[in-house]
């Protein structure tokens, strides 16, 4: 017979509120966690009144779709949006018959997103070769003994032309240099005289040494203007907490696509080790509290499903002896 300090023997509503107790525990700390995040940093983004000054540059990826360079984003599933990272929502690449508007000239037309599409992004190369803004650009890190190092290039160098073909944007210096593979060429740049590069010197670089995959050696600095929205504290709670029940709904809505048959479980789920991956191979603060934040609802919401296992299938047996009464 059951003991009265037994958890068996304890009535079926608190023996519920035990196996709810990891969930909770999870969706808490979850929720804490994004909160935080989105006090902490707010939100960095591209306006896309800014991105539409030039259109778009397409990878491999937005070109399955048929995206071409220059195209303009003014809708999605034919609503207006405001900033880029909307172009890659998952809801959106999850939704059936999504589709972009672009302006193509002075014509519109409409890019219908293919179903299945979200698998493209299975990595974070995948995911930026989906699209970029078209941007300008100035140099960033250069690394040590590349031929950008050699040459003389400094970080917030600006190359204005390359052997005298004038350049101002980044996919036009992928361009040119791309047919200079292992040889040597000259660069015109513009060098920043202050901390805030508003005031530049004219100067020239020859003998920079292109390598055979056509680099120079050098991370590109984008100088588009971002848009930084940053919250207080109790703007941060509403927001936060949305957010941190958008993963779960994400999630859903992917499972759902699984069992339909529409998304692949062995490209989309992970183990342990493509989990570690995903926290990188150097310490980054804000990918690993947003990737714990993530993992702890993904948890929260893994563990409530009615799987007989799991704590979700002991509740629908509780759930059932509250309201049967056996």
């Amino acid at each position: 017979e059951p003991q009265p300090w037994e958890f068996r023997a304890k009535p079926a509503w608190q023996r519920l509120i035990v196996m709810l107790g990891g969930i909770i525990v999870n969706v808490i700390t979850g929720i804490i966690i994004f909160i935080f995040l989105t006090y902490s940093i707010g939100d960095r983004d591209y306006a896309m009144q800014e991105v539409n000054k030039h259109g778009i540059e397409p990878g491999g990826i937005g070109k399955e779709i048929g995206f071409v360079l220059g195209d303009k984003i003014i809708a999605i599933n034919g609503q207006p949006f405001e900033m880029f990272s909307d172009i890659a929502d998952p809801n959106l690449l999850l939704e059936s018959d999504s589709y972009y508007t672009v302006l193509r000239g002075d014509e519109e037309i409409d890019l219908h997103i293919p179903a299945g599409f979200i698998e493209k992004f299975s990595s974070k190369e995948a995911a930026a070769d989906f699209i970029l803004p078209i941007h300008e650009f100035a140099v960033g890190v250069v690394s040590k003994g590349s031929g950008a190092d050699k040459g003389g290039l400094k970080k917030g160098d600006v190359i204005t032309r390359i052997d005298g073909q004038e350049i101002k944007f980044f996919h036009e210096f992928k361009k040119v240099i791309s047919t200079y593979a292992g040889e040597k060429i000259t660069l015109d740049i513009k060098r920043p005289t202050d901390k805030e590069m508003i005031q530049f010197t004219e100067m020239q670089l020859p003998n920079v040494q292109v390598s055979e995959d056509t680099t120079i050696g050098f991370i590109r600095v984008s100088l588009l203007p971002e848009t930084t929205l940053k919250y207080g504290f109790m703007e941060a709670i509403p927001k936060g907490t949305t957010e941190a029940f958008s993963v779960v709904w994400l999630n859903a809505k992917a499972f759902g696509k699984m069992f339909s048959g529409e998304l692949s479980p062995t490209k989309n789920l992970k183990g342990p080790l493509g989990i570690m991956k995903e926290f990188g191979p150097t310490w980054d603060w804000v990918r690993f509290w947003t990737l714990t934040g993530l993992i702890s609802m993904i948890l929260a919401f893994m563990n409530l499903l009615p799987i007989q296992a799991l704590d979700g299938g002991h509740v629908v047996f509780l759930v059932y002896e509250i309201v049967s009464g056996r």
